[in-house]
C-alpha cells in the first residue's frame, strides 16, 4: 500500500484491538422528524396500474398490489398537511390530494417530489373537498367555488403538466360556495354544494356570470340543501344530502328516492356499471331500481364515505374508521393498515424496553416498538377506550388512567403477545377510586408517576391523589388546608429529592413524604398564573411548571424565576412539558411547541409553518432520555423528534463503528464513530502509524462523528486496513481497527 508524502507519523504509542461492530438502531440524524398518523379515515380512494392512492384524514396512503404493501405519507414526506380529502392521478402517473385548509399537494410520479399549490398559485380556497379530471382540466372544488388547471407545458418543469388557469369564486357571486363534490354529464357540470345543487352548461360562454347558473333547494325539491354528493346515472342526475336521504332530478324537479335507505345522511354517490352506489353514515347501499339495499354488511360504527370501482370492476369501500374494504363473496374485506388507532393524542410514554405507548382520546392505547403498531381497547381489558394517562410500575406492568372508568393495569410480559395478557381493573366499586362530585361512577385517573422507591401516585381527578406504595397499600390524599390546594389535579411529577409535586387548577403543591410536609406556589410566590397544567422535574434539580401564563421554574431552594411563552406561539397556555437529558425544557401549547434554555434564555419554536410538526395542539410530550428523542402527541397524530441531545457521556464504553468494512461500491458512504464521550477526538492512521486524518470534538453531534473516508486533503484514501484512536479530554483511548474496500 502506497501512502501520500503528506501525511506524518505520530509520536505516541498505543494498543489497538478489533472493536466490536455492532449496528446501531437509530431512526434518523439530528433535527430529523418522523410523523405517525392513524389511516384507517379513508375519505376517497383512486387507482393507479398496480396501485391504490387513498386520502384520508392522517395523510396519503399508497397501496401496492398485490401484497397489499402500504406506505402512508405525511407532512414530513412533503405533503402540505395531513387532513386529506380528495386524490386523483393524472396521465403522468402524478398524484394531487386536496387538503383541508393547506391548498393542493402533487407528488411527482417519475421522481416522488413534491409541489403544493395554495391561493397565491390561483386556488380559489386551500379547502379543498373535491378533485376531478376530465381528459385536459383538472377540476378543484373548494369552500369558495372552482379552481381550473388545464393540461399544458410548465416551462419551469421542462413538461406537460397541469397549470393553473382560472376560478370561479362563491365570494364573487358564482352560486358554488362550500362545493362538496363534482360531476361532469355529456353537456352539464354539476356541482353538489352547501346551499344546494348548481349546474351549468358545459359550453357556457362565462362560468363566472351566476345567470348562466341554475341554482336548486328544497324549494325545488331537495330533502336538504346541504348537498354532500352528486352522481349521473343514464344521463339523470342525482343528490345525496347531509340529512335528507337522496333525490333524483327529472328535467323540472327533484324526487326523494329513500326506501331502503339505513340512513338519511349520505357521503357519497357513485355510478358503477349502470348502477348506482352510496355511501352513507352506516354502511353501503345500492339502488335497484326501485330500493336501495345493503351491500357487503357491516363498514365498522363511524360508518362508510367513499365507494369505488378498479378497472377491473372490484368494489372498494372507504370508511371512516375501518379503513379500506374491499367486496369480496358478499363481505367487506378490510386491508390490514399501519400507524396508531387514533390520531388525538392525550398521553405518550416510553417503557423501560423503549416500547412507545399511546393513549387517545378515542380509541384505547397502540403501543409502538419501532417496527409494529399495536392497538388494544376495551375489547382487550381497557377500562374505557378515552385514555388520558400511560404508565408503567418497576415490575414491568404497564397503567392506563381512563376519562370517567377508572384504571386498568396490563401485565403483557413485555411483548405485543396478546395470547398470554393478564388485565385487571380498577373503579369506584373495588378500589380506592372516587367518581367526581357530580357523579359518583364517573371515576378520572388522567396523571400519574412513580417514585424511586417504586411507589405510585395517581390523580383522581376532582378527588385527589392516590398513592400506592410498593407493598401494595393504598393511600388516599385530599385536598386541606395549608396541603393539597385543589383536588382538579392535571400532572404529577416526582422530583430528584422524592418530593412529589402536583400541577392544580389553583397552585402548585408540594409534598415531601420522607417528613410529611407541605408547601404551596401561587401568585404571591411568583407563578404568573395560578391555573397550573402541568408540572415535570429536571435531572438538574429544578421543577418546571407550565401555566396558562407560560413557565416557571422552582430551584432546589424552592425559589421562583417565570418566563413567559415567545412571541412564536402566540399563547401564554402551557399544555404540557418534559426535560431532556440537559435540563432544556419542552413545552406543549395549544399553537406548538417549543424547547426552552435554562441557562442562555433561548427558545426554539416549532409551529407547522416551520416545521414538520402534524398539528398545532399538542397535548403530551415524552422525552426518551437515553436516545433524545422528543415523542409529541398531537390533536392529528405522533411526531417523534431527534433532538440530538443525550445524557453526558464521559467514558468511552459500548463504542459503536460502522459500517465495517467500508464499502464505497456498494453505497456506503460514510464511517460512523457512535456513544463517543464527550469532547473526544479521533486520530485515522495507517497500520504504520501514519496520520490519515484527525477529527474534533467539534465534529461531533449527539455523540457521533463520521469519517467519508477522505485523508486530510480531500483525498480519498484507498482501500486497506486502517486505524483509528479515539482520545478523551481525560486522557483515555479506544482504538481499533476499520476496513476500506474499494
Amino acid at each position: 500500500m502506497c501512502y501520500p508524502p503528506h501525511y506524518s507519523r505520530l509520536s505516541f504509542l498505543f494498543v489497538f484491538y478489533l472493536t466490536l461492530i455492532i449496528p446501531l438502531s437509530s431512526y434518523g440524524g439530528v433535527g430529523d422528524w418522523t410523523a405517525f398518523t392513524f389511516t384507517k379515515d379513508v375519505r376517497s380512494i383512486t387507482f393507479d396500474q398496480n396501485l391504490i392512492w387513498l386520502a384520508t384524514s392522517g395523510g396519503a396512503v399508497r397501496i401496492e398490489t398485490p401484497g397489499e404493501r402500504m406506505t402512508v405519507f405525511t407532512n414530513t414526506e412533503g405533503l402540505s398537511g395531513n387532513d386529506i380529502t380528495s386524490v386523483v392521478v393524472d396521465r403522468n402517473r402524478d398524484v394531487w390530494f386536496g387538503t383541508l385548509g393547506q391548498g393542493l399537494a402533487r407528488r411527482r410520479h417519475d421522481n416522488g417530489s413534491w409541489r403544493i399549490f395554495t391561493g397565491l398559485d390561483g386556488l380559489a380556497s386551500e379547502r379543498i373537498n373535491d378533485l376531478l379530471i376530465d381528459q385536459n382540466t383538472l377540476w378543484v372544488g373548494t369552500d369558495d367555488g372552482l379552481s381550473v388547471f388545464i393540461w399544458g407545458r410548465d416551462e419551469d418543469e421542462d413538461r406537460d403538466t397541469f397549470i393553473f388557469s382560472d376560478a370561479y369564486r362563491g365570494s364573487r357571486g358564482v352560486p358554488v360556495t362550500g362545493l362538496n363534490d363534482l360531476v361532469l354529464a355529456a353537456t352539464d357540470i354539476w356541482a353538489a354544494t352547501e346551499n344546494g345543487v348548481a349546474t351549468v352548461p358545459r359550453n357556457s360562454p362565462n362560468l363566472k356570470d351566476p345567470l348562466n347558473w341554475s341554482v336548486f333547494n328544497t324549494v325545488d325539491g331537495l330533502p336538504d340543501n346541504r348537498v354532500t354528493a352528486i352522481a349521473i346515472l343514464d344521463s339523470v342526475a342525482w343528490a345525496g344530502t347531509q340529512s335528507g336521504g337522496v333525490a333524483r332530478f327529472d328535467g323540472v324537479r327533484w324526487t326523494t328516492v329513500n326506501t331502503g335507505l339505513p340512513l338519511l345522511e349520505i357521503r357519497a354517490l357513485t355510478a358503477i356499471n349502470h348502477v348506482l352506489w352510496a355511501a352513507t353514515g352506516a354502511e353501503v347501499v345500492r339502488f335497484d331500481g326501485t330500493a336501495w339495499a345493503s351491500v357487503g354488511g357491516g363498514v365498522g360504527s363511524m360508518g362508510a364515505q367513499a365507494v369505488e370501482a378498479d378497472d377491473e370492476g372490484r368494489i372498494w369501500l372507504g370508511a371512516a374508521r375501518n379503513g379500506l374494504g374491499r367486496l369480496e363473496n358478499g363481505t367487506w374485506r378490510f386491508l390490514e393498515s399501519i400507524g396508531p388507532a387514533a390520531n388525538i393524542i392525550d398521553a405518550t410514554y416510553i417503557d423501560r424496553q423503549s416500547v412507545l405507548w399511546c393513549g387517545f382520546n378515542e380509541g384505547g392505547v397502540s403501543r409502538f416498538d419501532g417496527q409494529e403498531w399495536v392497538s388494544y381497547t376495551t375489547d382487550d381489558g381497557l377500562v374505557a377506550d378515552a385514555i388520558s394517562m400511560v404508565g408503567e410500575d418497576l415490575s414491568g406492568k404497564k397503567w392506563f388512567g381512563s376519562f370517567g372508568k377508572g384504571l386498568a393495569r396490563l401485565d403483557d410480559n413485555g411483548t405485543a403477545d396478546k395470547t398470554d395478557d393478564i388485565w385487571a381493573q380498577f373503579d369506584q366499586n373495588n378500589s380506592v377510586f372516587e367518581g367526581i362530585p357530580g357523579d359518583p361512577n364517573f371515576v378520572v385517573v388522567n396523571t400519574w408517576d412513580i417514585d424511586h422507591s417504586g411507589g405510585q401516585w395517581f390523580s383522581n381527578f376532582d378527588v385527589g391523589a392516590q398513592f400506592l406504595s410498593p407493598s401494595g397499600q393504598w393511600s388516599t390524599f385530599r385536598v386541606r388546608a395549608g396541603e393539597l390546594t385543589n383536588a382538579r389535579i392535571r400532572d404529577i411529577a416526582v422530583s430528584a429529592d422524592s418530593s412529589v409535586w402536583f400541577a392544580t387548577d389553583n397552585r402548585l403543591s408540594q409534598f415531601t413524604p420522607s417528613i410529611e410536609t407541605w408547601l404551596t406556589f401561587g401568585t404571591a410566590e411568583g407563578l404568573l398564573s395560578p391555573q397550573v397544567n402541568a408540572v415535570a422535574a429536571s435531572t438538574t434539580g429544578d421543577i418546571w411548571a407550565g401555566t396558562d401564563a407560560g413557565i416557571a421554574r422552582v430551584d432546589p431552594n424552592g425559589k421562583i424565576t417565570a418566563f413567559g411563552l415567545p412571541a412564536g406561539l402566540n399563547t401564554g397556555r402551557v399544555n404540557t412539558v418534559d426535560t431532556d437529558a440537559l435540563g432544556h425544557v419542552w413545552v406543549g401549547s395549544p399553537s406548538g411547541l417549543a424547547r426552552f434554555d435554562p441557562e442562555t434564555f433561548e427558545w426554539q419554536v416549532f409551529i407547522t409553518d416551520n416545521s414538520p410538526l402534524v398539528d398545532p395542539l399538542v397535548k403530551s410530550i415524552h422525552v426518551d432520555k437515553p436516545t433524545g428523542e422528543v415523542w409529541v402527541g398531537t390533536g392529528r397524530g405522533i411526531n417523534r423528534f431527534e433532538s440530538g441531545v443525550l445524557p453526558v457521556r464521559k467514558v468511552l464504553t459500548d463504542v459503536q463503528v460502522y459500517p465495517n468494512p467500508f464499502i464505497p461500491g456498494r453505497g456506503d458512504t460514510e464511517v460512523i464513530f457512535n456513544k463517543l464521550a464527550d469532547g473526544s477526538q479521533i486520530s485515522i492512521l495507517t497500520v504504520d502509524g501514519l496520520l490519515v486524518r484527525q477529527m474534533s470534538s467539534a465534529q461531533i453531534i449527539a455523540q457521533k462523528l463520521s469519517w467519508d473516508g477522505r485523508n486530510a486533503s480531500g483525498q480519498l484514501v484507498a482501500g486497506g486496513i486502517y486505524l483509528f484512536v479515539i482520545t478523551t479530554p481525560a486522557g483515555s483511548h479506544h482504538a481499533g481497527k476499520i476496513a476500506v474496500i474499494r
